[in-house]
C-alpha cells in the first residue's frame, strides 16, 4: 500500500511539472501579484508568463486596470468600454530576464525627476489576450510627501491611462517571483 501511494504521489508531481510547461495559448500563468494601495486609489500589478497565438512566449508585467470616471461620462453617448484599460510591459523571455528587467526599473527610479524611459508593451483586448503592440512611457516623478516612483502612461483606444509604480511594489514583485520560481522552477 505504501508503494501505491508513493507511485501515486510521483505520478501527480510529474503531471504538475508537465502541466507547467504546456499551458494553453492565450492563457496567463501568473507568477506574482502585488496590490499597491495609495491614498487616492489602489492597483494590482502582476508578473505572468504568456504564450501568444504565434507560439512566442515571454514574461510580462501587468500594470493593472486603469479606471477613469471622466471617460465614463464622456463615453455614455458612444457606449464605449475604453475606460477600462490594461497594458503589459514585456520583461523578457527567461526568468533571468525578468529579474534583470525589474532591477533596471529600480535603477531608473534612482535617476533624476523627469527622466523618461520607453518600454515595449502589449495591449490587452476584451478577452484578456495580449494583442496590440505599443509603447509605454515611464517618467520618474516625485509626489508630494511621497518617494520617487515611475509614472507609466500608455494609450489604449482613444484614452491615455496612467499608473504609478513604486520601488516597494517592484521589490515585492521581485521577491514574489523569486519565491514562485523556487517552488515551481521556470525555464
Amino acid at each position: 500500500m505504501k508503494r501505491f501511494y508513493t507511485v501515486l504521489l510521483f505520478s501527480f508531481l510529474a503531471l504538475v511539472a508537465y502541466a507547467q510547461d504546456n499551458y494553453p495559448v492565450g492563457m496567463r500563468q501568473e507568477l506574482a501579484s502585488v496590490t499597491q494601495d495609495n491614498t487616492n486609489d489602489s492597483n494590482t500589478y502582476s508578473v505572468f508568463r504568456y504564450r501568444g497565438a504565434d507560439g512566442t512566449e515571454g514574461y510580462f508585467l501587468s500594470l493593472g486596470r486603469s479606471f477613469n470616471i471622466i471617460s465614463i461620462v464622456s463615453d455614455i453617448g458612444s457606449s464605449s468600454l475604453d475606460h477600462i484599460d490594461e497594458t503589459c510591459i514585456y520583461l523578457g523571455d527567461t526568468i533571468d530576464g525578468v529579474y534583470e528587467s525589474l532591477d533596471k526599473k529600480l535603477d531608473v527610479i534612482k535617476h533624476d525627476v523627469c527622466t523618461t524611459v520607453n518600454y515595449p508593451c502589449k495591449l490587452v483586448d476584451g478577452m484578456g489576450r495580449l494583442n496590440g503592440d505599443s509603447v509605454a512611457n515611464a517618467t520618474v516623478v516625485k509626489r508630494f510627501l511621497q518617494n520617487k516612483r515611475l509614472n507609466i502612461q500608455f494609450t489604449s483606444g482613444r484614452h491615455t491611462a496612467s499608473v504609478d509604480l513604486t520601488p516597494a511594489t517592484i521589490k515585492s514583485l521581485r521577491f514574489s517571483v523569486n519565491l514562485s520560481n523556487k517552488i515551481v522552477p521556470q525555464q
